[in-house]
């Protein structure tokens, strides 16, 4: 008598077709138990990068005085990053000597700039009033010059 061909699970041992059937499927089973790792969902609160301002910077030789009147205004979108906002809300373009820099800046969760002259003192920041005697005339319609000069 001749026996029919079945798969051999170990050695020396016999198994019928249907437990092949299931032992294959368990095996398959268990692979997908198995997860994959997981990738993080992404945040609603993702950081966004901003710009380093840059400052519109001129040559300066000397100062000619001019009267300036406003507020620091500062905008990451702005492509002056800095300007001055006068009273009735008229708008200012700033420039600044060769030399000054700015920097973003974090107080709780208010941005501000601060801008620094070219020995590196800081010079002014977003909301603060220049005085007269820091404005100039920059020879450009509706901009203004501002430097540090105290010593």
């Amino acid at each position: 008598m001749r026996r029919s061909a079945r798969p051999r699970v170990g050695i020396g041992s016999e198994v019928g077709p249907s437990v092949a059937l299931v032992i294959a499927a368990l095996a398959i089973l268990a692979g997908c138990g198995t997860e994959a790792p997981l990738t993080p969902a992404p945040s609603s609160t993702t950081s966004v990068s901003i710009p380093p301002p840059r400052l519109t910077t001129i040559p300066v030789s000397t100062c000619q005085r001019a009267a300036v009147s406003g507020v620091i205004r500062s905008d990451p979108a702005d492509p002056h990053f800095v300007w001055l906002e006068g009273s009735n809300g008229q708008r200012i373009d700033v420039v600044w000597p060769i030399g000054y820099r700015a920097e973003w800046k974090t107080l709780g969760t208010e941005r501000y700039i601060e801008v620094y002259d070219a020995r590196g003192r800081a010079f002014i920041t977003t909301t603060d009033i220049p005085s007269p005697e820091h404005g100039c005339e920059s020879g450009r319609p509706n901009t203004v010059l501002l430097m540090q000069t105290s010593p």
